[in-house]
Order: C-alpha cells, then sequence, then structure tokens
C-alpha cells in the first residue's frame, strides 16, 4: 500500500494488483455459474422450483418466500417454459432429477 500511495504522490497511475489480475483473467459472474448448475433457472426460479419438487402448494410457497401467489404462478410459468415441461408434475420430476445427480437421493429442500 505504501508503494501505491507513493506513486501516486509522485503523479503515477497506481492499480492494485488484484484489481488487475481480477481484469486480466476475467471469469463468469457467481449468478451465470449458479445458473448453469440448476438447469438455467435464475436463483428464486430455483428456489421455487425446489419447493414445487418438495411437493408444497403456490400458497405455501408464497409463504415460504414471503411473496404473494400470483408471483409463485408467474415464476411457475417461467420455469416450466424454462424447463420445457408443460405442468408441475413434469417440473418436479426434472428438478428431482437435478438434485439427485448433485448430492444422491433428492429429500426435500436442499
Amino acid at each position: 500500500m505504501f508503494i501505491g500511495l507513493s506513486r501516486i504522490l509522485e503523479g503515477e497511475l497506481w492499480i492494485p494488483e488484484e484489481v488487475l489480475m481480477r481484469f486480466a483473467c476475467p471469469t463468469q459472474a457467481p449468478s451465470v455459474i449458479r445458473n448453469q448448475h440448476h438447469l438455467g433457472l435464475s436463483p428464486r426460479e430455483w428456489d421455487v422450483a425446489r419447493r414445487i419438487a418438495g411437493g408444497l402448494s403456490g400458497k405455501q410457497i408464497a409463504r415460504e418466500l414471503n411473496v404473494s401467489e400470483g408471483h409463485v404462478r408467474q415464476v411457475s410459468c417461467v420455469i416450466y417454459n424454462k424447463l420445457q415441461v408443460g405442468n408441475r408434475v413434469e417440473a418436479a420430476l426434472k428438478v428431482s432429477a437435478e438434485l439427485a445427480g448433485r448430492s444422491g437421493p433428492a429429500r426435500g429442500l436442499p
């Protein structure tokens, strides 16, 4: 830090090495990585999808996530489209298979 400060005082441009390395070696954003591991669903969609797979009703999901039932219905439709399924049961099966593939048999909500 002392070196950086002295360079700045001398009129030079100084950027910490950690910052330079971050720009030199870009990595994917955490949310992108998360989406790749969860069937292309956003974190909120994944929260809803896991609860669907756990057998919760729309009303129960809304209570647990502190959102409206309408929001759960909207997110559910997006989930069905992204997973290319036609209904809740198919979505639950697909999500359960993903959960089982990551950590053995799916047991409730991870």
